[in-house]
Formats: C-alpha cells, structure tokens, sequence
C-alpha cells in the first residue's frame, strides 16, 4: 500500500508532477474563465522554474539536516551496541557488474557504515528488502559489496522490510533477539529525521550517524543558484518526498 501511495505522489504530488498538473487545470480552466486559467497556467510554470532553481533545492535540503555528522566522542560512545545501515534502493540492470547491484545511494551509506565500523569494530546490520521480487534483497547487495569490495564483514541482513517504516521494524525485531537496544543509524542526512523516529517508534535507542549531507558552500546564495537545472529539480522533488513521506507516517503509524 505505502508503495503505491509512493508512486502517486512521486508522480502527481510531488514536482515536476504537481506544476504540470497545474498547467493542464488552468488550460482546462480557460474555456470557463480566462483570467482563472491564466492564474493556474503561470502559477505552475513558476514553479517549474522555482523548483529547478539550486537555491530551492538547498534550501530545501538543508531543512531536513536535523542531525549533526557524528563526533570523536559520540564515536567513541560504549554504550551502543551495533551499526545499522539501511539500504537506498538498486541498480537494476548493471550489465557492467553482471546483474544488479547497490544504487549510489546505498553506496554512499555503506561506505559511511564501513568507515564507522573501521572505528567502533561494532557488529554491522545492513536492511533492505525486494520491491518487485528481485532475486536478491537490498541487503543481499550491500553486503556482497561491503565483503568484497569494503573488506568488511556484515553480522546480520534484514531482508523483508520495503519501506523506513519495516527496515526500522523488522531490524529492531532482530536485534532485540540479540539483546541489542542501542545502535547506530546509518542513512542520508536529508532522510535520517523520518528514519530515526521509525526506529523509536519500535523502542530503539539510536544515536543518529548521517552521511551525504546536502549543505550550501560558501558563496551560497549567488547569481547562478537561481538559474534553473536538472539538480535543482531532482532536490528539491526528494526533499519533498521526504517532508511527505514523514507526515504520511504520521498520520498512518505514529
């Protein structure tokens, strides 16, 4: 269900989707009044060009940067017993690695739960699950990568959840067998608010470890951060989904 609610908003809700939508409400609008349609038509290419722009997208983004990137000292914290990592999706067909593999977004946070567990020596988790019934699972991936790319090796796969909400369930189910309640959360900073309140929800303990954070540098805003471009859409259409995705959970689960 949450899959299809996914995808109708991916498409229709979320831009580009939404300003096209809007276009075609105010060409449909006109044959009944003219100034009305107009209004829907230029509101929906307006934003089309403010989505698009990079200023939009940062700005966008770095509202989701909720958690700091981890420090010595909460590195070196004794208390927490594992490190999760949960998986961003596949990349399907990769002809060049002879079948599917982790999408970049996977791979960013694997490398990132390497590098921690390099520093911690903590047991590892990794948590994905098929969509469309794949022959292997998320995890399956990200843990032929980390054992044979990384050199490290994963102590458990969780393998049935599809969504933030089941990677936090089905993984606290697991580590609770193994008398593990306090972790670290590994995934994107931008997505790691919808995560962590997953993962409490099922009464674990999480000490939030984002990577990739989406920040501005610094000769944000320019001249050039309000011209439009593909980056700028792609952003600022996965900082909304995201801001969706957590008021979808809420009103749902929480």
């Amino acid at each position: 269900m949450d899959h299809i609610i996914t995808n109708i908003v991916d498409s229709f809700i979320i831009p580009p989707g939404l300003s096209f939508i809007l276009i075609v409400l105010g060409m449909i609008t006109t044959m009944f009044d003219r100034r009305a349609g107009m209004w829907f038509i230029g509101f929906g290419a307006f934003s089309i060009y403010l989505f698009s722009t990079p200023f939009m997208a940062i700005s966008l983004m770095g509202a989701l940067n909720n958690y700091p990137a981890l420090t010595s000292k909460k590195i070196a914290d004794e208390s927490v017993q594992a490190i999760v990592v949960l998986a961003g999706g596949r990349n399907s067909p990769a002809p060049e690695y002879g079948g599917d593999t982790v999408s970049d977004y996977s791979l960013q946070r694997i490398r990132y739960g390497a590098w921690l567990k390099r520093r911690t020596y903590l047991p590892l988790l990794v948590t994905g699950g098929r969509l469309k019934g794949e022959t292997l699972s998320e995890a399956e991936l990200m843990q032929n990568v980390l054992q044979k790319e990384f050199n490290i090796e994963v102590n458990w796969i969780e393998a049935q959840s599809r969504n933030t909400l089941e990677n936090a369930k089905f993984s606290t189910r697991l580590l609770s067998s193994k008398g593990i309640s306090r972790i670290y959360l590994v995934t994107h900073a931008w997505h790691m608010k919808r995560a962590l309140e997953a993962f409490e929800h099922y009464e674990m303990e999480v000490v939030a470890a984002p990577t990739a954070f989406e920040l501005p540098d610094k000769t944000f805003p320019s001249t050039s951060d309000l011209l439009p471009n593909h980056w700028g859409m792609r952003y600022s259409a996965l900082a909304l989904h995201e801001a969706f995705g957590r008021f979808w959970y809420h009103i749902r689960y929480y």
